[in-house]
């Protein structure tokens, strides 16, 4: 059996109940709990949240909150692989007999069904081994990165490649936070010193857009008419 969970807590503060804002007439996460649905990959699907009025919203649309999520497991310093393992922990007292666990994040209304499709496909080709994670590659080399030093002038972080072409760089890749695909109880034993080794998705930079400020919302909203 295969779980989705789809992480959306209350509070959020750089825009005011970002997680049910209205987007496209339905509220934001209603559109990442159709997107796994519409996969059919998944055996449930569970919206991991704290508010009551998010569970109301989840159970309009067809989803059920099997329970709230803990309010220590609620605030802006918790990281999704806590709250995905707590979850994981519940599910597993209540007897459900899962074997993979996916993540689609409530703010990703820019991913499609075929990306959850493709992580699963890639995490069995891989024998189960290994996680998935959506990864979306730099636009430009971060080997030649600057900063603003004190004096108020550029400098680069690393001097040693000023002079090389970006040819010669390997490209790289950054966690878009959208997705992920784990082993159901690889997850429940995880500790946090481990998964040193993942497997990429590589999602195309239009399609890659966390919402978290509300230039990125804008940004959604236009990109969301030619996903």
């Amino acid at each position: 059996m295969k779980l989705l969970i789809v992480p959306a807590r209350s509070g959020s503060k750089r825009i005011k109940d970002k997680n049910v804002i209205n987007f496209y007439n339905k509220p934001l996460l209603v559109h990442s709990l159709q997107i796994a649905k519409k996969s059919k990959i998944f055996d449930y699907i569970h919206l991991s949240t704290d508010s009551k009025q998010y569970a109301k919203i989840a159970d309009k649309y067809g989803f059920e909150v099997k329970f709230l999520r803990d309010k220590s497991l609620s605030d802006d310093t918790t990281s999704i692989l806590d709250v995905i393992k707590k979850d994981c922990e519940k599910f597993n007292k209540l007897n459900y007999k899962f074997t993979d666990v996916s993540m689609l994040t409530a703010t990703s209304p820019l991913m499609l069904p075929t990306d959850l499709i493709k992580m699963k496909n890639i995490f069995l080709k891989n024998n189960r081994k290994l996680p998935v994670l959506s990864v979306c590659q730099f636009p430009a080399n971060i080997e030649r990165a600057l900063f603003i030093n004190k004096k108020g002038y550029l400098e680069y972080v690393n001097k040693k490649h000023i002079l090389k072409n970006s040819q010669s760089f390997k490209n790289t890749y950054f966690d878009t936070g959208n997705a992920f695909y784990f082993d159901f109880n690889k997850l429940l034993n995880f500790e946090k010193s481990g998964f040193s080794k993942l497997i990429p998705y590589i999602l195309p930079q239009h399609r890659s857009v966390d919402i978290n400020e509300k230039n990125d919302l804008e940004l959604c909203k236009k990109l969301y008419k030619i996903k």
